[in-house]
């Protein structure tokens, strides 16, 4: 009996290390795939949200209005001048109100165009078209809420020489991208974003619950931090990104 039970010990310590040896490199393959996953879809959303009919960002001016008091002559004379905030260093304003200004003069035809202003969500706004004097030539331009921004109806018969100014409530602002497009062309883009920020979320959602599992299997306190950081990380950006109202 003492002979038959020392001849299986061997049998099922090598079972045992197989089966270790096995786990480790199931662990291991799947940590791989969920990475390579997520590295897949953050290079697909990277490679879709580039776009070269983005208009330059010398065209547009951003100026903060904290306390809410300029009125269109006064925003437009400090938005001209070097009070005004260059696009590019325009991201992540925290102020009430802010001003922004795009001049369109020399940037092709816009008849039947629609000015886009992307990673700008509004909660108010109000455009004017300027004449190249400084004279309005239109007010109360009409605007629409986009996923990623506003769109805003350019009048017809005025040329491609006026600017656009607006006076936005903003919910979320952040490095600001201009473009003029057809209604057609932002409703693709439109749904580009939802497409790709949809694709994007769930592979973080799938590294965040990974790290999960991880955490409770190994009982390390850092993975439960890094998943509980996914999660809010992508909170905030589906609030940003009007998926979680």
């Amino acid at each position: 009996m003492a002979l038959t039970s020392r001849l299986r010990l061997p049998s099922r310590s090598r079972l045992a290390a197989w089966t270790d040896r096995a786990l480790s490199r199931l662990s291991l393959l799947t940590a791989v795939a969920v990475l390579g996953i997520a590295c897949a879809a953050v290079a697909y959303v990277v490679a879709h949200s580039k776009d070269a009919t983005y208009l330059p960002d010398s065209v547009g001016s951003l100026l903060p209005d904290p306390e809410n008091r300029l009125g269109l002559d006064e925003a437009a004379r400090k938005l001209s001048t070097g009070e005004a905030i260059r696009l590019e260093k325009g991201g992540s304003l925290r102020f009430r109100t802010v001003w922004i200004r795009v001049d369109l003069a020399g940037q092709g035809p816009i008849e039947d165009k629609r000015l886009s202003l992307e990673s700008l969500r509004a909660k108010t706004a109000k455009f004017w078209a300027l004449k190249p004097s400084g004279d309005v030539a239109a007010a109360d331009l009409a605007w629409s809420a986009l996923r990623n921004g506003v769109a805003v109806q350019l009048p017809d018969g005025l040329g491609d020489r006026i600017s656009v100014i607006g006076r936005v409530e903003p919910i979320a602002i952040n490095r600001v991208q201009i473009s003029l497009r057809s209604e057609s062309e932002i409703a693709s883009r439109d749904f580009l974003f939802e497409r790709t920020g949809g694709l994007l979320v769930g592979s973080l959602l799938m590294v965040s619950f990974f790290s999960l599992v991880v955490a409770v299997y190994i009982r390390d306190r850092t993975f439960f931090l890094y998943s509980a950081w996914l999660v809010t990380s992508l909170r905030i950006a589906a609030y940003n990104g009007d998926w979680d109202p």
